[in-house]
């Protein structure tokens, strides 16, 4: 009995000791999957949707002079997978896989454009879209080069940034403490009036800084 016994116990023992070196093994198996989910999970976050936004200014860059730049940028895009970015005016470009930003050229022309971004050669169920928009800012100061002494002489702005405000300084030139200032909110339009009333003859340089984006081009009257 006592061998029988030993022998039944050896063998209870080699089961269990299977039972658990299998149970063993479908915890590495477990957690070497959890690993390797989590790897793309880290850098690709579920419930975190893909997201672009972009923002636009004019450029000097050669070969794009007097376009505007626009640069790109997405966010949790799974790190596996190319993006095709789309946006109005401009080629469709690929960023590769792992790529968040990059720029893309279109014409200098102010108002709202759509960006859009879809993640390319991902597996079947794991690709994903996003869309939004932003403002192309062409910002320009327009006035008439006369006007009659002490009317009152308009500059007129466009392609401003609607959130933005408009200060703007008339100086008589060679009398640097001659100056007229007025302010304007911009519109939703991005569009801004300033007005003078300027009493003395000579020739007045309006020059206009957008808070916060910076400054655009000066505007010269001539007054009589």
């Amino acid at each position: 009995m006592t061998s029988v016994s030993h022998k039944h116990s050896s063998n209870k023992g080699i089961t269990m000791s299977n039972l658990l070196f299998n149970r063993k093994s479908a915890t590495v198996a477990l957690a070497a999957t959890a690993v390797l989910g989590g790897g793309v999970a880290f850098a690709y976050p579920s419930g975190t949707p893909l997201s672009v936004s972009a923002s636009a200014a004019p450029t000097t860059d050669a070969g794009h002079e007097g376009q505007v730049k626009v640069l790109v940028t997405v966010s949790a895009a799974n790190p596996t997978c190319a993006t095709r970015i789309n946006v109005a005016g401009a080629p469709t470009t690929v960023f590769p896989a792992g790529t968040t930003t990059g720029a893309v050229y279109i014409a200098a022309a102010s108002g709202r454009r759509r960006v859009s971004a879809r993640t390319v050669d991902c597996r079947k169920g794991e690709r994903e879209h996003a869309h939004s928009q932003f403002t192309v800012l062409d910002a320009k100061a327009t006035g008439n080069t006369t006007s009659p002494k002490g009317k009152n002489y308009r500059v007129e702005l466009t392609g401003l940034d609607p959130a933005s405000f408009v200060t703007a300084t008339a100086t008589l030139q060679g009398e640097t403490l001659t100056q007229v200032v007025d302010k304007a909110s911009v519109d939703k339009r991005g569009t801004a009036t300033v007005k003078f009333k300027l009493k003395v003859a000579g020739t007045w340089v309006v020059s206009s800084v957008i808070s916060p984006s910076g400054e655009v081009n000066s505007v010269t009257v001539v007054v009589s």
